[in-house]
């Protein structure tokens, strides 16, 4: 069994409420050549409690604490059903307890025939609940990474913060948890930046139509993106770290928050590679093909663009003093390359039998 609640948003940062954040957050922006937003009207709905309070408010909850905390997020794409699949079929959770948040972002699609169809199921055991949690707002980028700390949890739970377009194996999370037991931020994948923090590709083609990607050790990057892995403790310090801009580069923040004030880096968890026939896919990730469809985000009601990310990556690797890897680790960024191991429709790396990898767009 499991419970299905909505409940209201809950603050995050302490002992400070949201105005004090988004303020600072706001000031912290002279140097960005974009409008100010004022983000404070949206995020003061996280107000309602400070952070050590958090789980008393979880009524007919009968986890009194949960060891790890997933949210599947909804804005305009409708693969939340798939995605529950996804997370019902993980290994690791068979001993965890587990706290599942649909964070839905305003109200541009219905999930609520989902949500009804899983609320009266009994798919999940005891040790998962269910939580649906939709935000009168669009919260852009930074809301899911709010919305792990509303769960009742200790410092040492993991997190996941789940993209909406992405598809993974039953392995995965335990792959994931993995790398995080390691010190690291675990993520799906990740982006290396240069001197003018532009992204620069390091799997050569994985772009390309059935390209197939693996990789047979962990990879460190300046950031990750698509699904996020950690420690809840490392969530709470990055918001210790106020973000340079609140309109985008949240994976950029994060990565570089946990980097230069923890020496927590972020890597991709191996893809293992096959020994000699095509294997199942099952601690692997990749885009679903609805990546190929993307939208900029709304924060409010104002819409952005993503032209100004370099611009966000510079100031916030000044603000936070954030070595790139491209100088830190030179030799290494030069070789990443040669770790990827590729494959196509003739020479698969991967047994796709299974309908879930045929809404593969990318695996890197």
């Amino acid at each position: 069994m499991y419970i299905l609640n909505n409940i209201k948003s809950k603050n995050i940062y302490g002992n400070r409420n949201s105005r004090t954040v988004t303020s600072q957050a706001n000031n912290q922006q002279n140097s960005i050549s974009s409008v100010t937003q004022n983000y404070t009207d949206i995020l003061s709905n996280y107000d309602n409690s400070v952070l050590e309070n958090i789980s008393s408010s979880f009524t007919n909850n009968k986890i009194s604490q949960y060891d790890i905390v997933i949210v599947l997020t909804v804005w305009k794409r409708n693969n939340l059903e798939k995605q529950l699949n996804l997370v019902k079929n993980q290994n690791i959770l068979k001993n965890k307890t587990a706290n599942i948040i649909i964070f839905q972002n305003s109200n541009h699609i219905s999930v609520q025939n989902i949500i009804d169809k899983w609320k009266n199921s009994n798919t999940f055991s005891d040790k998962m609940n269910i939580n649906f949690i939709q935000s009168p707002f669009d919260t852009g980028y930074f809301g899911r990474f709010i919305i792990p700390l509303t769960s009742s949890v200790s410092d040492n739970s993991y997190f996941f913060i789940c993209d909406d377009d992405v598809i993974w194996g039953s392995r995965y999370f335990e792959n994931m948890i993995r790398v995080v037991d390691e010190g690291a931020l675990a993520t799906r994948a990740g982006r290396i930046v240069n001197k003018d923090f532009i992204e620069i590709p390091q799997a050569y083609n994985a772009w390309e139509k059935d390209i197939q990607v693996c990789f047979n050790e962990d990879i460190e990057y300046d950031f990750g993106i698509h699904i996020w892995a950690g420690r809840i403790s490392w969530l709470r310090k990055a918001w210790n770290h106020i973000p340079i801009s609140l309109e985008n580069c949240e994976d950029f923040w994060i990565s570089a928050a946990l980097k230069s004030f923890y020496n927590i880096p972020t890597k991709t968890p191996k893809c293992p590679c096959p020994n000699g026939d095509p294997i199942i896919p099952d601690m692997c990730a990749a885009s679903d093909k609805s990546a190929n469809i993307h939208e900029h985000p709304i924060i409010g009601k104002v819409t952005y663009s993503h032209n100004i990310r370099n611009e966000i990556r510079r100031e916030t690797s000044k603000a936070f003093n954030y070595k790139l890897l491209m100088s830190n680790k030179p030799n290494y960024v030069k070789d990443i390359h040669k770790k990827f191991v590729y494959g196509n429709i003739n020479k698969p790396l991967f047994n796709i039998s299974d309908p879930l990898w045929k809404d593969v767009l990318f695996w890197q």
